[in-house]
């Protein structure tokens, strides 16, 4: 009986964060879709944006995974108010990160990453399609605290009906941006970009509001910014510092990939695409 509870417990903790990742791969599978419907540049450079992208959610996703453990932690001592200090002080230091990688992804990222690209057109329409998704950077660090908040505690139901939504919100969007429907205007790759920052703040303050209205914000006094306290944003880092660096790596590898076929040209750059985006769905489990 005991064992049969159990897995009702994983599955229950699991399935959500599944299906979240699930529903992020079929975004980008849409996103390539309607792109190979605009043009082959837009199809070859979304791919390669993307990636860029992620790449740099890797960061914060890290950070989130280290405290994530230390709110575990203290949760299984029931030393509630300790929790509460830790998300605070850590959510100050993840928006701190978030502004940062803003600002790189805006105005550092087309200088740095410019020699890279052997097709000017690719990367124009990278980096346009990177201006639109830039604040949303800033966005993913913010929701990274609150996933790692609610993974922590047991409470992913609510992470699993945020991702749906937000892939109803980017559905409508991408089509409609991309295209110019329903009133929109047509705007190429810069409507993927702007569908994604508007989806994803859409889960954001789904994640946020379900917080702040829940049990959870008194219990453990979430959003009480009397002091930062740095000592609890160190005992995560030491914890997440190997998590960064394997995500960042593993995902850097492909981020180098893609830039090499980008080298044979726009159509190999652009089936890889293709091909990347369906193995990610057949991956998600």
């Amino acid at each position: 009986m005991q064992l049969q509870i159990t897995y009702r417990q994983i599955i229950s903790i699991s399935l959500p964060l599944m299906l979240t990742s699930l529903f992020n791969n079929v975004i980008n599978l849409i996103g390539v879709a309607f792109m190979g419907r605009v043009g082959e540049t837009e199809l070859a450079a979304i791919g390669v944006g993307a990636l860029i992208f992620i790449l740099l959610t890797m960061i914060p996703y890290g950070f989130s995974v280290g405290f994530q453990i230390i709110i575990a932690r203290r949760g299984a001592e029931k030393n509630y108010e300790t929790i509460g200090k830790i998300f605070n002080s850590n959510l100050i230091f993840m928006c701190g990160v978030g502004v940062v990688l803003y600002l790189f992804l805006e105005f550092l990222a087309p200088i740095a990453l410019k020699p890279f690209f052997s097709s000017v057109e690719i990367f124009d329409k990278g980096m346009e399609y990177l201006h639109y998704r830039s604040f949303e950077i800033f966005l993913a660090c913010f929701a990274f605290t609150l996933i790692g908040f609610y993974t922590s505690i047991g409470e992913n139901k609510i992470i699993g009906w945020s991702a749906l939504i937000m892939l109803i919100v980017n559905i409508f969007f991408n089509y409609s941006l991309v295209f110019g429907e329903n009133g929109f205007p047509q705007m190429g790759i810069a409507g993927a970009g702007l569908a994604s920052l508007i989806s994803s703040s859409v889960a954001c303050l789904i994640n946020l509001g379900y917080l702040i209205f829940s049990k959870f914000t008194k219990q453990f006094h979430l959003f009480e910014f009397k002091k930062f306290e740095w000592q609890y944003v160190q005992s995560g880092l030491k914890l997440s510092g190997p998590i960064v660096l394997q995500h960042f790596l593993s995902t850097g590898t492909w981020a180098i990939f893609f830039l090499m076929i980008e080298k044979m040209g726009i159509q190999a750059l652009a089936a890889s695409n293709v091909a990347k985006e369906v193995y990610m769905i057949l991956g998600v489990t």
